[in-house]
């Protein structure tokens, strides 16, 4: 992997927040990817911290929206290169380094990255799933959640980084290879326990539906996501046309 790729990555989706390892290990703010297979990390900072951001104390509240945005991070890096390189990213957590603040993975570095070429949305999976289950089990044991909701909050994190690219992606085309990797992504035999997330693709849009609820309505002045299996059709669909 070039530096040139992580820079045309940053360039698209500025927000996934790509830093240089240089310096970032003199900033306590660093903290290696391990850090998310701690049950103790999560039980002590990564849920308590997310939790009361929200506005709440609840450890389960917490553990859940902390995971789903710890995926979100890291399948950015991973998809997006994916989807700019077509290089599959051998996601290793001794050469991750991620932003913690609050709870919240806010940030992302890579030291020394393999990859292999061409990579397959199946393969993209595979990866993600094997660097997940550690912190999987890590988030649900502290923070006192289902497997089939940790799951659910796992992809839902994986699906917001199909829809932005899929977003950002020019040609009809292109949006339907996006649209038709993002679906096999998904496929059952690529994950230990399935995500439930189903891919809703449209020329100019993709949406997800999930199969379970991040928790997010339970605190302080929040509501359900779009995506959130609660939401009937009408709902569903006037929630996603406002995220748009």
């Amino acid at each position: 992997m070039r530096r040139s790729d992580l820079a045309d990555l940053d360039s698209l989706t500025p927000e996934l927040g790509i830093h240089a390892t240089a310096g970032i290990r003199d900033d306590p703010s660093w903290v290696p990817a391990g850090v998310f297979c701690s049950e103790r990390e999560w039980k002590t900072a990564i849920a308590p911290q997310y939790a009361a951001g929200l506005g709440s104390r609840s450890l389960p509240v917490g553990a859940s929206c902390a995971l789903q945005g710890h995926a979100g991070r890291v399948a950015g890096l991973v998809i997006g290169l994916w989807a700019t390189t077509r290089q599959c990213l051998r996601v290793d957590p001794d050469q991750l380094w991620i932003r913690l603040e609050a709870g919240r993975s806010t940030g992302i570095a890579v030291d020394r990255a393999a990859v292999s070429r061409p990579g397959t949305a199946a393969g993209l999976a595979r990866q993600m799933a094997g660097y997940l289950e550690p912190v999987v089990a890590a988030s649900r044991s502290a923070g006192r959640i289902t497997a089939r909701l940790a799951w659910g909050d796992a992809g839902a994190g994986c699906a917001g980084w199909w829809r932005r690219l899929h977003s950002r992606t020019t040609g009809p085309a292109r949006r339907a290879a996006i649209a038709t990797a993002a679906g096999e992504f998904f496929a059952p035999g690529c994950w230990p326990s399935s995500p439930a997330i189903k891919i809703d693709a449209h020329t100019d849009d993709l949406r997800y539906r999930r199969g379970t609820c991040c928790l997010m309505h339970l605190a302080p002045g929040k509501r359900r996501c779009p995506g959130c299996s609660h939401l009937d059709d009408a709902e569903y669909l006037s929630r996603w046309e406002e995220a748009r």
